[in-house]
């Protein structure tokens, strides 16, 4: 077989160049040096893009950056855009952007998070929300909400026994242009104040305990009627694993309405539940019984159970540059006015 002349030259070429550079002198070589390398691959580096009959979504993550945008499509107000961007500053410091587009509604909501040490974790997030009603739609004026959040989490070093606390503290002010409406009591300004502690104790890998306690103030003002509500809750739930693998549940939760008790247990496809709802008045309320057994379909059992509960409720500490995208539960994307406990 005939190898063509071209490769022949150009390996040529390449040979007497190698032999040339070997053959310069210190200026040839430090210009040869100075010469732009080929880029390094990231440690992380990656890319989505996916499309359906509801959206499209396009997105990219490297080591010290992601952002994401997606298009909805799939509501009769669409489409909705929702982006964000987040990058680390430091190994201790990230910041984030959320931002909400819609016909009706637009937010913008940043995040900056800070870890002093790797057990602790701060949030400051602020965020603007306006709502401007379309046409044929029942609100009379625009609505404008600063919301303002502070958290502070601590989570423990060590794996077992483990301790980790967190505090929420939020605020969200709205106020309407009620300027063209005509109904004497149309809510012009609504308020939310509150905070939030979880408390999550593991002392062993067969166990965990955690507590949730939060209360807020709700203020809500019109031309002829003011109103204020406030709103404690609280909820425990308790986790074990039994000598023979099985795994039980217990928690109970309330507010100022209503409480409610969950009990279960489950060992392999199995699952026993019961529940029941408490009301404040005394009203009779009944009991729920839920028994469930998974089938694998492959013909499979499936693996044993392992004696280790999978962590209920706050998890430990994301990544910086994931915690500064991330939405806060206490700040959502709707308006205080909206908002029903």
């Amino acid at each position: 077989m005939r190898i063509p002349t071209i490769f022949v030259a150009l390996f040529v070429a390449g040979m007497s160049t190698s032999i040339c550079a070997k053959d310069m002198g210190p200026p040839f070589k430090a210009a040869l040096q100075a010469l732009p390398g080929l880029p390094e691959p990231s440690a992380h580096r990656d890319g989505n893009f996916s499309v359906d009959a509801s959206e499209l979504t396009v997105g990219y993550r490297t080591s010290d950056n992601k952002w994401s945008a997606t298009a909805d499509y799939a509501e009769k107000d669409a489409p909705v855009i929702n982006a964000y961007y987040g990058w680390t500053i430091d190994s201790a410091v990230a910041s984030g952007a959320d931002i909400i587009f819609a016909r009706d509604q637009q937010e913008i909501l940043l995040n900056e998070i800070l870890s002093p040490r790797k057990d602790i974790r701060l949030r400051f997030t602020a965020s603007h929300l306006t709502m401007t009603p379309h046409e044929g739609a029942n609100e009379s004026g625009a609505v404008l909400q600063n919301g303002y959040l502070f958290e502070a989490r601590k989570s423990s070093a060590r794996s077992f026994p483990r301790a980790d606390i967190g505090l929420t503290l939020y605020d969200l002010e709205a106020n309407a242009d009620n300027g063209f409406s005509s109904t004497a009591s149309a809510m012009s300004g609504a308020s939310l104040q509150g905070y939030a502690v979880n408390v999550r104790l593991k002392p062993s890998v067969q166990s965990e305990l955690s507590v949730d306690l939060g209360a807020h103030d709700k203020y809500y003002q019109a031309e002829r009627l003011d109103r204020q509500e406030h709103v404690g809750s609280y909820a425990i739930h308790f986790s074990g694993a039994m000598m023979n693998c099985s795994q039980f549940q217990a928690q109970y939760g309330a507010d100022n309405v209503e409480g409610a008790i969950n009990l279960a247990i489950a060992e392999g496809a199995w699952r026993l539940g019961l529940s029941k709802t408490i009301v404040r008045d005394d009203s009779e309320s009944p009991v729920a019984l839920n028994f469930s057994y998974t089938i694998p379909l492959g013909g499979s059992q499936g693996e044993h159970p392992r004696c280790r509960i999978e962590p209920h409720g706050a998890s430990p500490l994301p990544s910086l540059m994931d915690d500064a995208v991330a939405r806060p539960q206490k700040l959502p994307a709707q308006s205080v006015m909206t908002m029903v406990d």
